[in-house]
């Protein structure tokens, strides 16, 4: 019962952390997490499935309070392209973690930890055009973050981004001798 309520607090803790990164930080778009305790997704992240409201078209509404020049919105004449990031194949991946550099940051504490790691091979991906996901491996007291690709033939990959390794996490298995409890993986 204890266990089960930590397990609980820990996911909202996760779900309150996804979904301000989701909604404030504009580059993570999806949270979901594997918790053995509970069997299933968190009840929490369903609002983050939620849709938002429907809004206005400012161009095309006849209200005039929904206009364009109402709202204050100013309309670019060439707006940046969409950005697509794409699934790696392994060998891609392997590329890319390979050239990457960022396991070559010294490890500084509180001030360069696994998520800052974690942080910058997501970034670097991304400007790369590669989809990625950072992942904290939840424990008992504690967590660490690693990064995650869906690769396109091997399917998901875990990487250690403080050594280049790929990884195995599974929850209830060990890892920096811990116990995995929750898996967490925000992409």
């Amino acid at each position: 019962m204890r266990a089960t309520r930590l397990v609980l607090a820990s996911s909202l803790i996760l779900g309150l952390f996804a979904f301000l990164s989701t909604n404030f930080a504009g580059e993570l778009s999806y949270a979901y997490t594997m918790n053995s305790a509970l069997g299933e997704e968190a009840p929490h992240l369903s609002a983050l499935r939620s849709q938002p409201p429907d809004l206005p078209d400012l161009k095309t509404s006849s209200n005039p309070d929904d206009t364009l020049e109402a709202s204050g919105v100013i309309e670019l004449e060439d707006p940046a392209p969409d950005i697509i990031l794409k699934d790696p194949t392994f060998d891609e991946l392997k590329c890319f973690i390979l050239e990457d550099k960022t396991s070559q940051n010294k490890w500084v504490e509180n001030v360069y930890e696994c998520r800052h790691f974690a942080t910058d091979v997501c970034n670097r991906a991304r400007e790369a055009g590669w989809n990625s996901a950072f992942v904290l491996l939840c424990y008992e007291r504690g967590q660490h973050s690693v990064v995650a690709f869906n690769t396109t033939d091997r399917g998901l990959v875990y990487i250690e981004p403080q050594t280049d390794a790929a990884i195995h996490p599974e929850v209830g298995g060990m890892y920096q001798e811990k116990e995995i409890k929750e898996i967490l993986v925000v992409w």
